[in-house]
């Protein structure tokens, strides 16, 4: 229930369903100033699109990373 960066971190106070997906709002602390954010998140593909509505519907789209292969085994 949080998102977390270099120096910032947010907390989700609210989460609503909507349409496409989600609106959250973010308590948000980075180097010490506070700040509350609102967000759309919506699955695009395999991917999950952010849409910061109070920075003009800005756009962040995240794509988890792939499951590394299991290592072969040797023989026993």
């Amino acid at each position: 229930m949080r998102f977390e960066g270099y120096e910032n971190s947010c907390a989700i106070t609210s989460l609503d369903q909507v349409a496409d997906g989600y609106e959250a709002t973010l308590a948000c602390q980075a180097e010490g100033t506070n700040a509350r954010e609102r967000i759309r998140l919506s699955r695009q593909g395999e991917s999950l699109r952010l849409t910061w509505l109070n920075r003009n519907d800005a756009v962040v789209v995240l794509t988890r990373c792939p499951t590394p292969a299991a290592e072969p085994q040797p023989p026993s």
